[in-house]
């Protein structure tokens, strides 16, 4: 196996599509998401408020339904949507790691 190969495989930088400049525009995407839920987890820590967290807020919903803002039922509710989400992608990711054997 040739050496750019293994280090292509063992890096977490390899490519998510093959044009080099979407591929860019994902991974700014996807690190300042990332960047963004540690702040947030981090401040809902520390002030003790978990509406935070809440999904709907994350993703700015509340500016076109103000009633999933916050906590209680929309946190509830935003919290069982995202750990669906979650759970798709997990499953799909198993499915392509028993099909391929990675």
């Amino acid at each position: 196996m040739p050496v750019d190969k293994i280090i292509r495989q063992t890096t977490m930088m390899q490519p998510i599509v093959k044009n080099p400049y979407i591929d860019a525009l994902l991974k700014l995407m996807l690190f300042s998401a990332s960047l963004h839920m540690v702040i947030l987890i981090a401040n809902s820590l520390f002030s003790g408020n978990l509406g935070l967290l809440n999904y709907f807020d994350i993703l700015d919903l509340e500016w076109v339904f103000p009633s999933l803002s916050g906590s209680g039922l929309p946190l509830f509710l935003g919290t069982l949507l995202a750990l669906g989400i979650y759970a798709l992608f997990l499953v799909h990711a198993i499915k392509l790691q028993k099909k391929f054997g990675h």
